[in-house]
């Protein structure tokens, strides 16, 4: 993947991420906040720390396309999409990260849409 493309690859993942880190973390329940979520009901900025190293780490890897912050089980967690199956690099990326879970999701490749009319 050409540089250019690359960075707004990452762009689009970490703007998607924060749109998720605020509307996934809604319990629903306005008089109760689950664990990692502060008085505004956002997820907590551990899990967006955790999902920026995870990022860094694992967006060199060939077949990675992007990550975010999603839920698994109704609990905050790292989502990373990959291209393709691979089970060598399935390997490679660690079931939990920094208390979080780690969730593999296989999406293809991701491409800029066309906005020309």
């Amino acid at each position: 993947m050409a540089a250019p493309a690359r960075g707004w690859l990452i762009a689009i993942c970490l703007v998607g991420s924060f749109w998720c880190a605020a509307a996934c973390a809604r319990t629903g329940r306005s008089s109760e906040r689950s664990e990692g979520q502060g008085e505004t009901g956002m997820a907590d900025t551990s899990i967006m720390a955790a999902q920026k190293a995870l990022t860094d780490s694992v967006m060199s890897k060939p077949g990675v396309v992007g990550t975010a912050i999603g839920l698994c089980d109704e609990a905050p967690c790292i989502k990373v999409y990959i291209a393709r199956r691979d089970e060598e690099l399935l390997k490679q990326i660690p079931d939990t990260f920094m208390g979080f879970k780690v969730d593999v999701e296989v999406t293809g490749e991701f491409r800029a849409r066309d906005t020309t009319p």
